[in-house]
């Protein structure tokens, strides 16, 4: 008797069908597309982490560098959203998330995201400060990073959604090497990506 292949829903649709996507599924990373132009849709966002996980290595966030710490020093007194107030900063901001004095919070920022002794919250004050850097490259107040910008964007977004799943105890609260953390990378990826289309298509309409 001949085994039918597993059958999950659709990423994007939530058809049920039996299509992988095959760079994935080679590292053991199981994302189900109904079609290419479902496929399409999401790939944007999904390229950035496609074939990784698995044997490829877990999905990681990029180290942060010295350029980008240097940002946070250059822009420390500068609002962290366009036209907010000023009482605000990203001073404030790092201070906040670290609960630790600006310049601790430079002195331990660079190097990989995954060292996080001196900083356990260090993902998320990297991403966020990766967000605030994309809003003042959108309006031209800082230069661009060598980063890609839609990936500082998705990266924030994700961590986002991951602190929210934290805090109702789903996940544990440090990122995690296991094979389920990298498909959960992928799926966030795949959801900020059709959460960015929705936005632009209302903002048009």
């Amino acid at each position: 008797m001949t085994a039918h292949p597993p059958t999950a829903p659709c990423e994007v649709c939530g058809a049920e069908t039996t299509t992988r996507c095959a760079s994935c599924a080679q590292v053991g990373i199981d994302l189900f597309f109904c079609s290419r132009d479902c496929q399409k849709l999401v790939w944007r966002g999904h390229k950035l982490l496609c074939g990784s996980g698995g044997s490829a290595g877990p999905v990681k966030l990029p180290s942060v560098t010295d350029d980008e710490v240097d940002f946070a020093r250059t822009h420390a007194d500068a609002p962290p959203v366009p036209g907010c107030s000023v009482r605000r900063s990203i001073r404030r901001e790092l201070e906040s998330l670290a609960g630790q004095p600006f310049e601790y919070v430079l002195q331990n920022l660079s190097g990989s995201t995954d060292s996080t002794g001196e900083l356990p919250n260090k993902p998320v004050i990297a991403t966020h400060l990766r967000a605030i850097h994309y809003r003042m490259c959108r309006i031209g107040t800082a230069e661009r990073p060598e980063t890609p910008l839609l990936f500082l964007l998705m990266t924030h977004q994700q961590v986002l959604i991951y602190q929210q799943l934290v805090e109702n105890r789903c996940v544990p609260p440090m990122i995690s090497t296991h094979k389920w953390h990298d498909l959960l990378c992928h799926k966030l990826a795949i959801a900020v990506t059709l959460d960015q289309r929705i936005f632009l298509y209302d903002t048009l309409a």
